[in-house]
């Protein structure tokens, strides 16, 4: 036989077990995968979802695309995706506000519950940012001036996790700050520069430019480690004030979808949230990647969950 034409077989006969190698026991997936966004394009979670179909083809075998489905708060995506065909061809980008805050401050027909957790796609922390030329050097500073004066802060509205974040904070600190809602962090950082607020609560992602140009400081963040994007600034933990929370984004599937089918999009997306497409995406979408296992964020689903509910019901009990 002639060698090139034995090159070309064996080219072929390769590529086509690369492509078998790809999908699941059952020739799963044969079609793309849609993944559900509950939040309007432009945002993190589209970002998010960016920078996951830049990789996506190549671990799946298929492509990622995105269906928007915004409103009520992430409600409206989560309930359609909670409601969708369980066969993991409909995906969703869960996140604090639709999975652990939502259903525990109003009435939604799904929880955490009706989805199996895929894996955790990015976390960032929540930061308490003062303007560079403000007196405050230190987190243990701005308490210290917080207990003498009355201070205001730039923050999200009431029952979002951010907010329920920095009470907790508040509270241990014995400070009453004076809440300015704002109705995203974009808006937080601009009336923080602006000098109509002390402070604002905001995210890594927002906040950082503004560090590195030298218009505004980070006095600490939550989470239990510092960040390499602001790898000077302290923890809330570091000061004694221990804030578990962040922001984070997974990706989860309908409960009761097939379980070999949940072990392939386990292992894909463990593949893509480390391929380098992935990570270069990442980068410029202001994503911050931090895997882990759809077994690990179902515990942190689960934990947050217990936590918002708790802190919920004291709330609205002082």
């Amino acid at each position: 036989m002639n060698r090139c034409v034995v090159s070309a077989l064996m080219i072929t006969l390769v590529a086509g077990v690369g492509a078998r190698s790809a999908l699941g026991q059952d020739g799963f997936p044969s079609q793309p995968i849609e993944i559900v966004s509950p939040y309007p394009p432009g945002g993190p979670t589209d970002r998010t979802a960016q920078a996951l179909a830049s990789a996506a083809q190549k671990h799946l075998g298929q492509r990622l695309v995105v269906v928007f489905k915004p409103g009520g708060g992430g409600a409206i995506g989560a309930t359609y995706a909670a409601k969708a065909k369980a066969d993991g061809y409909t995906l969703f980008l869960p996140s604090p506000g639709d999975t652990t805050v939502k259903p525990n401050q109003t009435k939604v027909s799904y929880s955490y519950r009706d989805f199996v957790p895929i894996a955790r796609v990015s976390r960032s922390p929540y930061v308490l940012a003062v303007r560079a030329d403000s007196p405050w050097k230190t987190i243990e500073e701005f308490v210290a001036d917080a207990k003498k004066r009355q201070l205001s802060v730039a923050t999200l509205a009431p029952g979002s996790l951010v907010r329920i974040a920095m009470e907790m904070f508040h509270r241990a600190a014995g400070i009453r700050l004076t809440q300015v809602p704002h109705t995203g962090f974009g808006p937080t950082t601009a009336a923080l520069l602006g000098s109509h607020v002390d402070a604002a609560e905001t995210v890594v992602p927002s906040i950082a430019p503004q560090v590195e140009a030298g218009k505004a400081r980070v006095l600490a963040i939550t989470g239990p480690a510092r960040v390499k994007e602001l790898p000077n600034v302290p923890t809330f933990k570091e000061a004694r004030y221990d804030i578990p929370f962040s922001v984070w984004i997974g990706v989860s599937a309908p409960a009761g979808t097939p379980p070999e089918r949940v072990a392939f999009l386990r292992q894909a997306f463990a593949k893509i949230i480390n391929d380098p497409d992935f990570l270069a995406a990442a980068g410029k979408l202001d994503v911050t990647p931090a895997y882990a296992s759809g077994e690990e964020l179902g515990q942190w689903i689960e934990q947050e969950d217990a936590l918002v509910k708790k802190l919920l019901k004291e709330s609205a009990g002082s």
